[in-house]
């Protein structure tokens, strides 16, 4: 079984059947392995989803290590943070007394060893344990915070909010939002959990922020619409007006946007940029939903958009849609049933999520 300091730099890597005698701490200092744990890199994902695949046996200890890793990560409380460092420090003190012979004598080779494990492991705690501010974010500072619960949008209605400094919040159904303690006196900081249009006052001295567990959406002046629901991997950022910059909170990345474009996290969080109709968000706000000889993949997707859920085909229709209709304020149950009377399908919910089976 390799030992924590045997993850450095090879001249040969190993290859990924070496990775099934590896433990959650041995994984942990596996670049690629790291990777995949923050989804930061494509290749190195689809590497270890294929690996546990092949090796099923394994993935108690590669959860194990993402438990590690996320205690260990900025999104973890302090004390979480800390029994992730224990665990490791524990493990390190181990692999120190499996060095060391019974008769105490330590070749300078495994003196090199036991050094190693302390400057690889030291740095990776020192990585993941020191202030977030010293790796180019503030979201160490945005939980600190604390956060009560302002609103959450239950009824099938778009909710408007009023806040303290002026600012308007239109917050869509089955939707939370929290405002930070001082709100308006010592920032002007949100946690939203859904999906919701903000339309901002301007106060150069305390910036708007939006906060997800994504990403930090940071406005002077302008008004924007934000979608992350717990339920859901995917989410996006969508400019109506003004300029707002968008930090990816688990890549460390800025993004700036101008009106009519938008920033979306796919399945993979991945984050890519494009640019969107500006009359989609008017409609939103309407709640107008317009279908014109419409075909199911555009249906889809604006009953996604609309109404804040994921709609999953568990079949194909017999025949090409084509659903001409006009909705306005009305729930995403009746939308829903007026489009399986005309298309004859059956359709299923839990929570956010939406089953459809054709006839």
């Amino acid at each position: 079984m390799p030992h924590l300091f045997s993850r450095r730099k090879y001249i040969t890597e190993p290859n990924m059947e070496d990775y099934s005698k590896y433990r959650a701490e041995d994984l942990l200092q596996d670049e690629g392995f790291l990777n995949y744990c923050r989804s930061a890199n494509l290749p190195d994902m689809e590497k270890w989803e294929q690996f546990l695949r092949e090796h099923p046996s394994m993935a108690p200890v590669v959860m194990e290590a993402k438990r590690l890793f996320q205690l260990l990560s900025i999104t973890a409380s302090d004390e979480e943070k800390q029994a992730g460092a224990q665990k490791l420090k524990a493990a390190i003190e181990s692999e120190l007394d499996d060095l060391v012979p019974a008769r105490h004598r330590l070749g300078w080779t495994r003196w090199a060893a036991a050094a190693a494990v302390l400057a690889v492991t030291a740095s990776l705690l020192f990585f993941y344990l020191k202030p977030v501010s010293e790796k180019g974010t503030a979201v160490a500072d945005y939980r600190k915070a604390g956060f009560t619960e302002k609103a959450y949008a239950s009824g099938e209605q778009i909710q408007t909010i009023h806040l303290p400094d002026g600012s308007v919040v239109e917050l869509n159904r089955g939707s939370t939002l929290k405002l930070a303690v001082g709100y308006g006196q010592k920032n002007r900081w949100l946690y939203l959990e859904g999906e919701a249009f903000f339309a901002v006052s301007k106060d150069t001295e305390k910036p708007f922020v939006v906060i997800t567990r994504r990403a930090a959406t940071t406005a002077l002046g302008t008004s924007f619409k934000v979608k992350q629901y717990a339920s859901q991997s995917s989410g996006n950022v969508m400019l109506a007006t003004g300029k707002v910059k968008v930090e990816d909170l688990s890549r460390q990345q800025n993004m700036i946007l101008l009106p009519g474009e938008e920033v979306i996290w796919d399945s993979l969080h991945q984050a890519t940029s494009s640019s969107f109709d500006p009359d989609l968000i008017s409609q939103w706000r309407k709640q107008e939903l317009v279908f014109d000889r419409t075909g199911l993949k555009e249906i889809v997707s604006t009953l996604e958009f609309y109404y804040g859920v994921s709609i999953q085909l568990e079949n194909d229709p017999t025949s090409a849609i084509a659903f001409t209709g006009r909705f306005t304020k009305q729930p995403l149950q009746e939308v829903l049933e007026a489009i399986a009377f005309a298309n004859k399908f059956d359709y299923s919910r839990k929570g956010n999520i939406i089953s459809i089976r054709f006839k």
